[in-house]
């Protein structure tokens, strides 16, 4: 854009387009292009020199994430209504692609089930791999007809699939991507528990956003059903610790710093008001206390992770236990 600027400029003014005013107004307008650019270059560089920074990464991530669980934390079904169980066998609904779940068009479901006078139950959340002979969702006519009169086709082009997953609709790839960081920052190449303390605590502030009762949003900033023929399941808790939890456990069962730190996390996480993470943060200290005992090499490092995961067992005596 500069550069055409100072082309037309340049023509202009050697074929006396402007008037002295008008040179005036040229040269006004010169110096704000010029310190246009060189602020520009000067954040461009600025980038370049974080660019492949861990820090700036993990930072881009958590927010990036922040943002998906905000979202889905205020729409947990995707503004449609909670699964409910039937006895009935559905119509299976299968995409073509093969890949995972991007986006789900909620409109276009609906629009179907309205059209063919029935409900839709959904399968699979973003970021679900599909391939052939998995359904994606499955159809609920309210009257049964002949299989095929429903054109189910429409229901799977409303499954947007691709190569990779995606950030903004999948909340739980934001986890699993903070995870994997930390396992190579984990892995005898790289050896930065450092790194991987610092996703802890990344991973606390983003459970504890979903998780907290205060942050619940109010029955009025709730987002309304707009879709109520399908059907869709809310994300699991236990699956999201799975993602945040499972891997740096492992990876990180003969650190000791690693496993303190793990434990205080889940600690933490436990004493929120939300019962469904306290079993899921429990759960997980049993299962890092149990990677501890192998990994681990000196009895005093032991003893330390046992006090610190006296939280999830209760007072029971953990000395020479690998449970």
């Amino acid at each position: 854009g500069a550069f055409i600027f100072s082309i037309v400029g340049i023509v202009a003014t050697k074929n006396e387009y402007f008037d002295k005013g008008g040179r005036f107004v040229l040269f006004t307008l010169t110096l704000m292009t010029f310190g246009l650019v060189v602020f520009t270059f000067v954040r461009w560089v600025d980038s370049i020199a974080r660019l492949g920074r861990v820090g700036s990464t993990v930072a881009k991530v958590e927010n990036a994430t922040a943002v998906a669980l905000k979202r889905r934390k205020a729409a947990p079904t995707l503004h449609g209504v909670s699964v409910k169980q039937r006895e009935i066998q559905g119509l299976a609904v299968f995409a073509d692609a093969v890949g995972y779940v991007q986006r789900i068009n909620m409109s276009a479901l609906q629009h179907f089930a309205e059209n063919a006078m029935g409900r839709v139950t959904v399968g699979v959340l973003p970021g679900a791999f599909i391939c052939p002979g998995r359904a994606v969702a499955h159809f609920f006519p309210d009257r049964r007809m002949a299989d095929d009169e429903y054109d189910l086709k429409r229901a799977a082009n409303a499954f947007s699939i691709g190569g990779e997953r995606i950030f903004d609709e999948d909340p739980r790839f934001g986890i699993i991507v903070l995870s994997q960081i930390a396992g190579r920052a984990l892995s005898s190449a790289v050896n930065d528990p450092g790194t991987a303390i610092d996703i802890i605590g990344v991973m606390v502030r983003l459970l504890t956003l979903w998780g907290k009762p205060d942050d619940a949003p109010s029955s009025s900033e709730v987002a309304e059903v707009s879709h109520d023929r399908v059907e869709v399941p809310e994300l699991s808790l236990h699956e999201m610790f799975d993602d945040a939890f499972m891997s740096m456990a492992r990876d990180g069962s003969g650190t000791i710093e690693v496993i303190l730190r793990l434990q205080k996390a889940l600690s933490s996480l436990a004493s929120l008001e939300n019962v469904a993470m306290r079993d899921a943060a429990v759960y997980h200290a049993r299962r890092v206390m149990s990677h501890a005992e192998n990994g681990l090499g000196l009895s005093f490092e032991k003893a330390m992770a046992r006090e610190a995961s006296a939280f999830a067992f209760d007072g029971e005596d953990l000395r020479g236990s690998g449970t």
